[in-house]
């Protein structure tokens, strides 16, 4: 016999008014769930320091990323790019200073260049092509998780007569991803110390919020 209906199967007037109130509840429970994630994803939990520095940081576009008459990308080591940021600092910190938004002293030597220890304080990132970084850091990744199922697969003790077989393909198995982990590793550390290729982006991080709201209103 059903708990909400005749023994046929068709629902009772009591079980259709507890039926009733299981359905309310539970679209209740799930307006709640979807308001406090709607919530949430407009309203992430950030820290006060994560704010500011959000508040500070521009998302600087339209670097040259290509060489003109070649048509190949640029690709630089890792020293070279802070050099390039470094450059793009001081001219960012002499357009600062030549719209007024800094106060700064100039040496006579300087042709009018802005000296380091007055410059307006910003730091940039420049940003490399990340699409093979990424592809190989999720492939270091998924090896990584197949090895971990392996390992308790292959620990595993079986009792049955096909125990012993299945166990040496489990470890053949884990022999495999482990060795193909500790390849796709050494692939990513040689990735990270090889030369890398611009997009054409940067990050640039403020001392000030009025810094970069200037460069967003011109």
């Amino acid at each position: 016999v059903s708990m909400i209906g005749h023994a046929n199967g068709e629902p009772d007037s009591f079980g259709l008014a507890v039926l009733s109130v299981e359905t309310l509840l539970r679209g209740l429970v799930a307006l709640v769930f979807v308001e406090r994630l709607s919530k949430r994803i407009q309203h992430p939990n950030l820290i006060d320091r994560d704010l500011g520095l959000i508040q500070r940081t521009l998302w600087l576009s339209g670097l040259p990323p290509l060489d003109r008459h070649t048509g190949e990308r640029f690709v630089f080591e890792k020293e070279k790019l802070h050099e390039i940021a470094q450059d793009i600092e001081k001219a960012m910190a002499n357009q600062i200073v030549d719209l007024g938004f800094h106060r700064q002293s100039f040496d006579d030597d300087s042709s009018g260049m802005i000296d380091a220890d007055s410059r307006p304080e910003m730091k940039v990132v420049i940003v490399p092509v990340l699409d093979e970084l990424w592809g190989l850091s999720a492939a270091v990744a998924e090896a990584a998780e197949r090895k971990a199922s392996l390992f308790e697969l292959s620990n595993t003790v079986r009792e049955s007569f096909f125990g012993p077989m299945i166990l040496r393909h489990y470890q053949r198995d884990l022999k495999h991803w482990g060795d193909k982990e500790l390849r796709l590793q050494s692939e990513l550390k040689g990735l990270h110390r090889a030369h890398s290729q611009l997009s054409g982006h940067a990050f640039v991080t403020f001392g000030c919020p009025e810094h970069r709201d200037m460069f967003l209103r011109n």
